[in-house]
This record gives C-alpha cells, structure tokens and sequence, in this order.
C-alpha cells in the first residue's frame, strides 16, 4: 500500500502540472488557477464521499474501483475539453458547470482512493501523509521530461494508463487486466492527437492565432483579386514552457504586385501556447526585404547611432528579429536569452534555411533562462539590451499565475538593467499599447531620479509606430549629436521607399493579419526626443513641466511602479476599479465567479458529510469543530506558497527549475515534517503551537531575508544555487508538514472516518485558498499573502490546540 500511495500521489501531481500546460494552449491567462481549483475540488469531493460510507470495508476492492474509475474519467473529461473548450465561459452556464463538474471527476476518484489509503486504521497516519507528500514531490518533476518528447495528448492518455495499471496491481487476475488495459489503452495512445484535438485561445480573448485565422478568412472578401488566404502550421512542438508552434501565411492571388510582396519579404507566425508570438522573417531571393525591417521600422530602432561592434543583449527571441537585426547593424556580440527551449531548437533547426541560421552566427551566444535572471547575475556591461514585446505569460501550476514576465517590467528590473548599461548604452523596449508606455515611463524615470538624475526625461526617446511603442533609456542623458542622428534615421525611414509619404514601404503580412493596428508600413514618428522640442505625449508633458505626480494620481490607469513584491505590471486597473461593477476588468469578474462558484461546492461538500456522520453517531459531531482547523491549514498552505514560484526564478533562473524547487522542495520537506510529527504524538497542542511559530518565522525570513541571500548566490554555479534554494525552503516546510498530520492523528483514534472527510475538507479550503491568491496577490501584494498566511496558521492552531488539550 505505500507503493501504491506513493505512485498515485506522484501520477496525480504529475497530470496536474499537464493539465496547466493543456489549459494554457486553450483558455486566456486569466483563467489558468482553474486547474489547481478542478483538482483540489476533486479531492475535497472524493474525501467526503468516502466519509459519508458506513464503514471502509475491503479497502483493496474500492481502491481498484476509484482506479480503474479514474483513467476512465480522465479520457472522458479531456475528450469533452478538447472539443468544447471554446464555449467555456466560467459563468454558471451548462458548458463551464459540466466542464468543471467532468474535469474534477477523475480527482474525485483520485482523492477518494488517497483519502481512503490515509483513513486506514491499521497505517501510522504520519507516516501515510508523509508517503503522499514525497510522491507528490517527485510527480511535480515527470512533466518536464516528458512533454516535449510526447504532446500533450499523448502524456493525458499515458497518465490514464498509468492509472489503471496501478488498479491492475490490486486484480486477482493480473494478467488478463494488463491485457485489457493494452488493449484498450495502446490505440487511445497512438491517436491521441487525433483523440485529443486541442483547441487554440479564442480570437474573442485576443488569441494570436485565432485572430491571424480570423482575419485571414476575411480577406477575400475585401480584396477582389485574393482569392483564398490559407494559415498552414509548419512546426509543432509541445514544451513544459509553452507549445511552440510556427504557421505559414499561404496566398492564391491573381495580383502579381501582391504575389511579389509575399516573395520579396515572406513572413510566418511564432505562437506560445496559440498566442504571444512574433514574426518570423524570411530572407526570400535575397536578404534585402528582412534588411528593410531592420532598417526603416522599430525592430531596428536599437541601433539608431550606427555602432559598430557593439555589446547587445536581448532578452525574449521569439522568432528571432531582434537577433537578426542586431547581427544586420554590425553588432560585435550577442548574449540571446530565452526561457523556451524549444522556441530556440525551432530557429536553429526546421526554420534555420528560411532565417538564414540566425543562431548560428559566431557572435550569438545563446543562454537558457529567464531574461533579468542573465542581466542580474551578468559581469558584463552592453551597449544594447532589447526586449520586444516580451510577455509570454507563460504559466505553470503554482496555486497563481507564474507570471515571470513581468519581473521583466518592476521597477528594481529597470535598475538592474541601467545599471548594466556602458555609458553611451541603450535600453530599448518596444511594446503596443499607451498605458503600458507611461507605466514604464513613469518607471524609468523614477529609477533615473533615484540614481541621481535631476531631468530624467533627458534620459529617454519615444518613438510611435501604428500602435507600437518603443522606448530608449540611457544612463546619461542623450546628446545633442544623438538627438540629430535619431532625427535622421527617423527620416532615412520615411523616405527609404522613394517618398516621404509617412510609410515604410515594409509590409509584413502575417503582422497585417493579426491587426492593422501593429502594421509596420505606416513610418515610425517621434514622440520625444530631449532637444527642446515640444511633445504630444501627455505624461511626457507633464514631465518637463514638473507634474508628473498629478498625472499619474489623476489617471483612470495604475501608472504607479510595479515593485518586485507586487509584480504584476500588466494589471493597469486600480483596486479601487475592482469592486466596481462598472469599471472591474472581465477577466477579474471571471476570477470572482469562479471563486464563487467553487465556494458553493466547498459548502456543500462539506456540510453533506457532516449531517450524514453526525445523525449516524460514529463520532463525527464531537470531531466536527476541527473542520475549521483542516479548513484553515488547506488555504493557508495555498497562501504560504505565493510569490515563492516568482522569487525563485530569478534566483535559478529558470521557470522549470523554480517550480521543481518551490513544489518539489516544500512537498519533500513537508513530507520530513509529517514523519517527524509521528514521534511528538503524545502531545499535539505543543506540535502545533510549535509549528505555527516557526512557520511565522519563516514566512518573515523568505520575505525579508530572501532576496539578500540570493543577490548574495547569485554568482554562484546552479547546482550550489539549487542547493541554497531547497535549503531556504525547508524552515518552512517542515512545521507546514507537521500540521495536517497531526490533526489527523486525533481524529482518527475516536472515528476513523472522519479522516477522509478531513482530507476532503483540507481539499476544498485549498481550491479557496487559490481562488484567493491570484487576485489578493494582484491587490495587496506577495508580503501581503503571506501576513494572511501566517494569520490563518495561528487561528488553525489555536483551534487545534484547544480542540487537542480538551479531547486529552
């Protein structure tokens, strides 16, 4: 049985680090906790239904059922997903209910056979929660060798045949089991794509890809001489980052002035997870269509002084633009830094003779990790550091969103990047949007002032293209030399295709199809360059004119910087707008319904059991006041965790890492907590008062400690700086694993069935717990979670040790 504890707990943490991969490819950012609330609710469900028995009976019998019940569901569920993910809403409406309803179903099973492995009377309950801790930490690492390999279809039905094997273990006839299961499992593994299609993120929430089709379907409509626009896929590949995946724009045209547009500079897609992508720029007959990008539109404005040699960095490669322009400009070296893999293997492998090997070129030196992590623990100083359009959102299941990208946008980010900026060096960051610009304006120059700078707008360009928006930053104010040459290259722009007609004469089509609002054929226009002239830019106005503070207190957005403890630089309404209907943003009006949704369940699940186990008399009423300590200890566990995935890739580097270390570590160490709980059982209330003060003391040293010990590793070698993290960690996740058991210890002597209600409970109070953090996380900050974590600690133990020292 511990064999079998620890492989379902491993194979049920493993599907959901898959299931946030899957859900990423098909539902908008926003949405991506669902995952965590599915699975949790589907535990909390399986714990209570298994409390509602008369008692647990044959426990080998039920097992094999919850099992076998599971790997079913779980093909079932998914079938559903993959073909109505588009009618999702997360209201109260038929397709989001049953969604939810058919993806926890498989974890109900799950949760049921874990809760009734842990209700065991004959098992040491710490030793049990211990095993399934520790197999959980081991399932958090399989995804991440194995999506990549095999899709993410392929993992979904292996992971059900894994499942099912683990029924197999507790047939009779074993033999003839594994026959059924390989019978019935090898033709679901081999279609499974064709199973499980997968939808892509909707045109209605701005999916990438989605819009590209959408507008390309359009096309003949408006344009007489096309005929048919058609986006064919031409690279695939599922990552633990984000899916990868790279389409071609095809064109039947009886314009032979369009047919030499496509030769002249052919273009495809770059998606992750089916949107935040970028071009792919073909060299065609000849390189001279790409060199007109990097020449006349923002993807070269980095390079506007004609430095040759120069030290660049650039940080988010996408389909790689920003290395080719760099290498187009005569740059000396180029550190490339990406998160995404396989992103990487696509630009040096099937698309290398359609970029022209970008990648491998001399002067690149490309670099596996997150973009400020490189610039942060970088020795060099560059003449260029570029980021375009860096905002991936890429998201792994952390109880929030993973939003790493935007550390990449803090305020402390900006310092670390200007200080490694040379003198004469350039920041340049290009973005679509104008509040996004003057957050970031109001960022840098509110670092410039911090460093010294007594005009900081002397510091900065602006430069407008459509709806795109690139910003340059120096450590030293620009000169009057640069402001000229800026000027000339400006025009050189206009003018390059025969006339100074504002346009490029660059059409980029798979840009045009995506939105006219990101063409790069109208001409780049200056909104501040710092000789004097007058600026049509608001913020940049209020600048020079010395109120800028009022601009910002007075704008409808949050243009205030976003600090490294609260980092979520893309959410521009202010928490004030949150609670009015009227100006709440859709997608937190999503997160609360769906809060509310999961908190209705949560009560029913709870109540049901308690009046089932109550008016049978098997000591459930006089256990039920430690409802509120599993209640407490399952989302202050959710709470303790936030912003650690966040701190941590910084730190490592890496997002893969950093979720392997933060769930691995705290689970692992967790389990070691539960263990040593077993030899202070004779005196729970200690064990629990013990445990909550040094979970506070914890909580206080990763929020106040953390980022001194880690600026201070930060040189070091990634094995000694994975070895510091896990070490970190483990002051919290030993008192963490010590609480759960040890309620459990005391329930289980007087009614052994009110364990799995306690494990249902602890479930549900988890998917609240997640429901909460993302949006208190997004309002309060990361310091404030946890302030809320350790309060919860503190009622849990209270209540516990009063519930504890009564029953002794």
């Amino acid at each position: 049985m511990p064999f079998l504890l620890f492989a379902l707990s491993a194979l049920v943490l493993a599907l959901e680090v898959l299931e946030t991969k899957i859900f990423a490819y098909s539902l908008e950012n926003s949405l991506l906790f669902l995952v965590v609330g599915v699975v949790l609710l589907g535990f909390g469900a399986g714990g209570s239904v298994v409390a509602l028995r008369k008692e647990l009976g044959d426990i080998r019998r039920s097992l094999r059922s919850y099992l076998f019940a599971a790997a079913v569901l779980l093909i079932v569920a998914h079938v559903w997903f993959a073909h109505f993910s588009d009618r999702v809403t997360f209201g109260f409406d038929l397709y989001t209910v049953s969604t939810v309803a058919l993806l926890a179903a498989p974890y109900f099973c799950a949760g049921a056979a874990i809760s009734t492995l842990l209700a065991d009377p004959t098992a040491n309950v710490h030793m049990r929660y211990g095993i399934n801790l520790c197999g959980s930490a081991v399932g958090c690492l399989v995804v991440f060798f194995v999506l990549g390999p095999l899709t993410g279809a392929q993992c979904l039905v292996a992971s059900a045949i894994l499942v099912a094997l683990l029924g197999v273990t507790l047939c009779r006839r074993r033999l003839l089991a594994v026959l059924i299961v390989a019978l019935a499992g090898a033709p679901l593994f081999v279609y499974a794509d064709a199973i499980l299609p997968y939808q892509i993120q909707s045109a209605a929430t701005a999916g990438q890809l989605a819009l590209i089709r959408e507008n390309a379907a359009k096309v003949p409509a408006t344009a007489p001489k096309v005929q048919h626009v058609d986006v064919v896929q031409r690279f695939d590949r599922w990552d633990p980052t984000a899916r990868v995946e790279v389409h071609s724009i095809e064109v039947t045209t009886s314009d032979p002035e369009l047919s030499q547009s496509f030769r002249h500079l052919p273009s495809m897609w770059f998606t992750q997870d089916s949107s935040y992508g970028s071009p792919l720029l073909g060299r065609g007959p000849s390189p001279v269509g790409a060199a007109e990008v990097y020449d006349r539109t923002v993807y070269g404005l980095g390079h506007f002084r004609g430095l040759p040699g120069a030290v660049a960095c650039v940080i988010g490669l996408g389909g790689a633009p920003d290395v080719q322009s760099a290498l187009h400009h005569g740059v000396g070296s180029i550190d490339a830094v990406d998160i995404n893999a396989t992103a990487m293997a696509m630009v040096r492998g099937p698309m290398k003779e359609f970029l022209g090997d970008p990648y491998g070129d001399p002067r690149v030196t490309l670099h596996l990790r997150d973009g400020r992590s490189f610039v942060r623990s970088s020795a060099k100083r560059f003449d260029l550091i570029q980021l375009s359009g860096v905002d991936t959102k890429s998201v792994l299941a952390s109880g929030t969103l993973a939003l790493n990208e935007s550390y990449l946008y803090t305020r402390e980010a900006f310092d670390e990047y200007i200080a490694h900026l040379t003198d004469d060096g350039v920041l340049c960051i290009v973005y679509a949007g104008e509040q996004f610009l003057h957050r970031m304006l109001n960022t840098v120059t509110t670092v410039l002032r911090a460093r010294g700078a007594s005009k900081p707008q002397d510091h900065v360009m602006v430069v407008e293209q459509s709806a795109i928006y690139a910003l340059l930053v120096k450590r030293t104010p620009f000169t009057a030399a640069e402001c000229a040459r800026m000027d000339q290259w400006l025009h050189t722009a206009d003018a390059a295709d025969g006339a100074v007609d504002d346009k490029t004469g660059v059409v980029v089509w798979s840009y045009e199809l995506l939105s006219s609002a990101l063409s790069l054929l109208a001409a780049p226009k200056a909104l501040w360059v710092p000789d004097g002239r007058a600026t049509k830019d608001p913020f940049l106005q209020a600048t020079v004119e010395g109120r800028a503070d009022a601009f910002v207190q007075s704008s409808p957005w949050m243009l205030e910087p976003a600090p490294d403890w609260r980092p979520f630089f893309f959410n521009i309404h202010r928490n004030a707008d949150m609670w009015d209907t009227a100006k709440r943003p859709a997608h937190f009006d999503r997160m609360l319904r769906m809060l509310s949704m999961m908190g209705i369940l949560a009560v029913a699940l709870i109540l049901l059991p308690l009046l089932r186990l109550g008016l049978r008399g098997v000591g459930a009423m006089q256990n039920a006041p430690f409802a509120l300590y599993f209640a407490a200890i399952g989302a202050g566990y959710i709470m303790a965790m936030s912003g650690l995935i966040q701190r941590y890739v910084l730190f490592l580097g890496h997002q893969a890492y950093a979720f392997a270390v933060v769930v691995g570590g705290l689970l692992a160490s967790a389990g070691v907590g539960s263990m040593l709980a077993s030899r202070f059982r004779a005196r729970p209330a200690r064990v629990m008062l013990g445990a909550v003060m040094a979970i506070g003391l914890a909580l206080a040293a990763i929020h106040v400690g953390l980022p001194r010990l880690f600026d201070l590793a930060a040189p070091w070698s990634l094995t000694t700086r994975v070895s510091v993290a896990v070490a970190a960690l483990a002051p919290l996740g030993v008192p963490l694993g010590m609480m759960f058991p040890t309620g459990l210890a005391i329930v289980q002597r007087s009614s052994p069935l009110f364990v799995p209600w306690a494990f249902g409970i602890n479930g549900v109070f988890s998917v609240i717990g997640t429901g909460i953090v993302l949006p208190g996380s997004i309002l309060f900050g990361f310091p404030a979670m946890a302030s809320s974590a350790f309060a919860v600690y503190v009622f849990a133990a209270l209540v516990g040790a009063a519930l504890a020292s009564r029953r002794a």
